[in-house]
């Protein structure tokens, strides 16, 4: 843009910056305010986080019970490992589709219409996308954990079995964020859920489960390379196309 004198040009560039630093800030203040109101109703609602904890724990020690008389000792032979890492994901598949079933369906009609006077769809969206990754990744890590503690741990490289679980938490939450919200004003409930998202999760289990396979025999990032820029291709996918698909939902 051309500018007769540079009076104009100190004039237009402090405006153009106050409004994006303003757009800026109203997006991060509605992303917080919506993300502290869904940790403080969760909170309030302790007995489904006790649920699903108790959940884990009683999963973990029944794998325990079944697998324990495989598990020799330090020594992990390929087919233990093989086992406690289908164990892992199938365990904490489930437990992802409990924990964020509820991040529409717990929102009334009234509610979502003054949701939709007050916040933009796109704030809401990415605001219970973020709150579902946070949950996620702590039910990610409490389940290694309690896999660790019970039943043993085969991670030999834990940097990449960690990025393995930060991104495909990343992947679960967008997964499972959008199909919750499509479920929800299709009035299918848990059921719908269940049907929409695991079609569409089982190419990011496979690429998970290979990766933290080569991270439970030692492998280092390069050879896991591949796995993990697809995990994280498909949660960049995933999000993207949920910010720009979710208003047109929200109209509905």
């Amino acid at each position: 843009m051309n500018f007769s004198t540079e009076k104009e040009e100190r004039i237009y560039f402090p405006k153009k910056l106050n409004y994006s630093y303003f757009c800026i800030c109203f997006f991060v203040k509605q992303v917080f305010a919506i993300i502290h109101k869904e940790f403080r109703l969760e909170f309030r609602q302790r007995a489904t986080l006790s649920g699903i904890l108790l959940y884990l724990i009683g999963c973990v020690y029944l794998c325990y019970l079944v697998i324990r008389k495989i598990t020799v000792g330090p020594d992990w032979k390929l087919r233990e490992i093989e086992t406690w890492n289908s164990l892992f994901w199938i365990l904490l598949l489930f437990n992802a589709i409990i924990a964020t079933s509820k991040t529409f369906a717990n929102d009334s009609k009234g509610r979502m219409l003054y949701y939709y006077s007050l916040y933009h769809p796109r704030n809401l969206l990415i605001a219970k996308l973020i709150y579902n990754f946070l949950l996620l990744t702590i039910i990610s890590l409490l389940c290694y954990f309690f896999f660790a503690v019970f039943i043993g741990n085969p991670v030999k490289n834990l940097p990449v079995f960690l990025t393995d679980l930060f991104l495909s938490c990343i992947a679960f939450a967008g997964i499972l964020t959008m199909t919750s919200g499509i479920a929800a004003k299709a009035g299918g409930g848990f059921t719908l859920i269940s049907i929409l998202s695991i079609p569409l999760l089982f190419p990011m289990l496979l690429m998970a489960i290979r990766s933290s396979m080569l991270a439970c025999l030692g492998y280092s990032f390069s050879s896991g390379s591949v796995y993990l820029f697809g995990l994280l291709a498909l949660s960049v996918l995933i999000v993207s196309l949920g910010v720009l698909l979710f208003p047109y939902l929200w109209r509905e």
